[in-house]
């Protein structure tokens, strides 16, 4: 008896980590047929209701399916890159001022004099904190500081700028996803120095708006011809280039809306995020093609991932109501916690460990 046990469990144990290797192979063609980078709310919401299938499921191990389920996920994949939908190009930073900022910082002169002058507005300099054993904002300046940000969402495609979008919207720029709020050359002691973070009310259940963004921060967009037809609408100010590369200031106190020309397609669009009474929200209502393609990009990896698991797993209905029990749980934890988790970036306190193991 021992030694039929003891042949037994060898023999199960491989045919466990057989099973564990299947699932990661499906989990794995899904992901081709997402796309990397897989970060907005529809890839992750799809790559996430596909775990829980193939985990709950039954893998099959015909090779035949497993041709299909590969050669429908390259399909997939080839057709995001020859028919994509449109992206903006973006670019992104925070502002500090300094002695060779206006040199190094790689905004056109326009652009800096204007942010420049904002933040004197908003932060006097005689108000300013230089006390530097405090964790003032006022250090050496860091190469980090200039150009555009690096941002992991770029990390395939970045060039010259952060990364490339296909929407903007957000109300405050705490929602806008911008990772180098958390750089660790910004970890300056909290309530030491005369710019914050971000607030957040801890007071109300305020879950839909409770935290704010109030580093000064500038972001750059530049529109393909496809987004000709489309509106841009914020609230804050906005520089928006012309001809001969004059930028014309448009300030808004309340959300208005300009509509973006052919001839806006390639010209630059800085949005700058300093004043504190006056939150920085942008909104991009697409033109109906945009929105078309946008459209047929997701229903393309929709039905592709559906198409994959039909393919290679079987799964009883029942067993997926717990998973998604848990899961709901788990959304309306985050929610109250922090709603900006779901599909954003948690912003890291000043101070706290999690600054260092980010930056």
């Amino acid at each position: 008896m021992s030694d039929f046990m003891s042949d037994s469990m060898p023999e199960q144990s491989r045919s466990a980590s057989a099973s564990v290797a299947r699932k990661v192979a499906v989990l794995a063609i899904v992901v081709v047929a997402i796309g990397l980078p897989i970060n907005d709310r529809f890839d992750y919401f799809t790559l996430l209701a596909a775990a829980v299938v193939v985990c709950v499921g039954t893998i099959k191990a015909m090779p035949s399916r497993w041709i299909a389920a590969a050669g429908l996920a390259a399909l997939i994949a080839a057709a995001h890159v020859l028919l994509p939908a449109p992206r903006i190009t973006e670019g992104h930073n925070v502002f500090l001022p300094g002695p060779d900022a206006a040199q190094k910082s790689g905004l056109p002169r326009e652009v800096f004099d204007f942010v420049d002058k904002t933040f004197a507005a908003q932060y006097p300099p005689e108000k300013s904190c230089h006390d530097r054993s405090r964790g003032c904002w006022r250090l050496d300046r860091s190469a980090a500081q200039d150009g555009f940000a690096f941002s992991s969402d770029g990390f395939f495609d970045r060039g010259d700028h952060s990364r490339r979008v296909t929407g903007i919207d957000f109300s405050d720029p705490v929602q806008a996803r911008l990772g180098v709020v958390n750089e660790l050359i910004y970890n300056w002691s909290p309530n030491e120095s005369d710019i914050e973070r971000f607030t957040r009310d801890r007071h109300s259940l305020n879950l839909f708006d409770r935290f704010h963004m109030r580093f000064p921060l500038y972001l750059m967009y530049r529109f393909p011809v496809a987004f000709a037809g489309s509106t841009l609408c914020w609230r804050g100010d906005v520089l928006w280039e012309g001809a001969s590369e004059h930028f014309d200031v448009l300030s808004h106190r309340d959300m208005a809306c300009r509509e973006i020309a052919p001839a806006d397609a390639g010209r630059r669009i800085y949005a700058v995020a300093i004043k504190l009474d006056r939150p920085l929200a942008m909104r991009l209502k697409p033109s109906w093609t945009v929105w078309l393609r946008d459209l047929f990009a997701e229903a393309l990896t929709l039905l592709g991932v559906i198409g994959i698991l039909g393919l290679l797993v079987r799964v009883a209905p029942r067993k997926l109501v717990w998973p998604a029990i848990l899961i709901g749980l788990s959304l309306l934890i985050i929610v109250i916690d922090d709603i900006n988790l779901i599909g954003g970036l948690r912003r890291l306190d000043s101070g706290g460990d999690g600054m260092s193991y980010d930056g």
